[in-house]
């Protein structure tokens, strides 16, 4: 007897003992889904004796039976262990029954056939309930639009009636408002010219300012560019006057260095120049020695060839 006692009430403590789902820790649960992390006060994970109610009977039993090791706090290890453990003896007395279902279970079975009954009858109820709204919804749309059209074609009954005179005062109306509106018609095309006139005359204005602009523009860029050409011609012209006065002080210092040589030389020029016509008479009268002394030889043999010549001329005249 005891035996039972304690297994249908862990039957009944089944529910309390069943983790709360990890990802939504703080989602409401829901109705007959009661833990014994409800009652976490501080959200820790693990339950303590002070967090359960004061009005509960049997929760502080139970309370003793999950926490295995005494300490004074159930984790959920404990109550995944304990009902685990009561999972099993249910499962065993369940195939111990000859119908395959404990004494225990009949209870809640009936209950739970009986509540799929209720909420079975609620369904149908309900869709009976909205079958009726929404065929009344239909029938009264029906009826109103019924009645709109009924509306309209009595609406268009009478303004067809009415129409010929509407028409013919319409016409008048018409007539007598056509020159205001001839009028207003040129006043509008004369404003509008008037517009297109001035909008014309902007936008000439804007394509000369833009004109002029790019005109002043072109002209700062040419001066610009005289600017750098001359510049750069100056800077030439620089460089080049530079290089010429350069070459100039080469030559100067090159033809310094040789003055004093082209003075000794100029000096030295006459002297040089008086012995070369020395050597010259020195070589003439060389070259006139031999040929005097020849001369000074032949001189008494001519002298003796002159003297014979009157007798020799003597004998050619006797022999003939």
């Amino acid at each position: 007897m005891k035996k039972l006692f304690l297994i249908t009430l862990a039957v009944l403590a089944m529910p309390l003992v069943c983790v709360a789902d990890e990802a939504a820790p703080a989602a409401q649960p829901k109705r007959g889904d009661f833990t014994i992390f409800k009652f976490d006060a501080n959200k820790d994970g693990v339950v303590t004796k002070d967090e359960l109610p004061a009005d509960a009977r049997f929760l502080p039993r139970l309370f003793d039976r999950i926490d295995a090791d005494k300490d004074g706090k159930v984790t959920k290890a404990e109550a995944d262990t304990f009902k685990a453990e009561v999972q099993k003896r249910i499962e065993a007395r369940k195939a111990a029954a000859k119908d395959g279902k404990g004494a225990c279970c009949k209870k809640a079975d009936a209950k739970k056939v009986k509540d799929q009954k209720a909420q079975k009858a609620k369904a149908q109820k309900a869709k009976a309930q909205k079958a009726k709204a929404q065929k009344a919804k239909a029938q009264k749309a029906k009826a109103q639009k019924a009645k709109a059209q009924k509306a309209k074609a009595q609406k268009a009954k009478a303004q067809k009636v009415k129409a010929p005179k509407d028409k013919g005062k319409k016409a008048k109306a018409q007539k007598a408002k056509a020159p205001k509106a001839d009028a207003k018609k040129v006043d509008a095309q004369k404003a509008k010219a008037q517009k297109a006139k001035a909008k014309a005359k902007a936008e000439k204005a804007k394509a000369k300012a833009k004109a002029q602009k790019a005109k002043a523009k072109a002209k700062a860029k040419a001066k610009a560019q005289k600017a750098k050409a001359q510049k750069a011609k100056a800077q030439k012209a620089k460089a080049q006057k530079a290089k010429a006065q350069k070459a100039k002080a080469q030559k100067a210092k090159a033809q310094k260095v040789k003055t004093p040589k082209a003075k000794d030389k100029k000096a030295k020029a006459p002297k040089a120049k008086a012995q070369k016509v020395k050597a010259s008479k020195a070589k003439d009268k060389k070259a006139k020695a031999p040929k005097a002394k020849a001369q000074k030889a032949k001189a008494p043999k001519a002298k003796a060839q002159k003297a014979k010549a009157p007798k020799a001329d003597g004998k050619k005249e006797k022999a003939k």
